[in-house]
């Protein structure tokens, strides 16, 4: 998913009391279908924390295909 150019990230500004977290929403790829998932994540240098993975939301889907339609112009 981090290597979908049509994943969108937005800034968790609820939750980033200690430290900045970001929502990253894209596919991930399985063997018949795929799936739109979002993660919460922080960035520390070069690794990347996953807090928690979860189906995207309507909102999220909605986001992700706007992102791809600005793509296909």
């Amino acid at each position: 998913m981090f290597d979908d150019p049509f994943h969108t990230e937005e800034f968790d500004e609820d939750n980033s009391i200690v430290e900045e977290r970001f929502n990253i929403t894209g596919s991930v790829t399985g063997l018949v279908n795929y799936a739109l998932v979002t993660v919460s994540v922080v960035y520390r240098g070069d690794l990347i924390r996953i807090f928690s993975a979860r189906d995207a939301s309507p909102v999220e889907v909605q986001d992700y295909y706007e992102q791809f339609q600005k793509y296909l112009g």
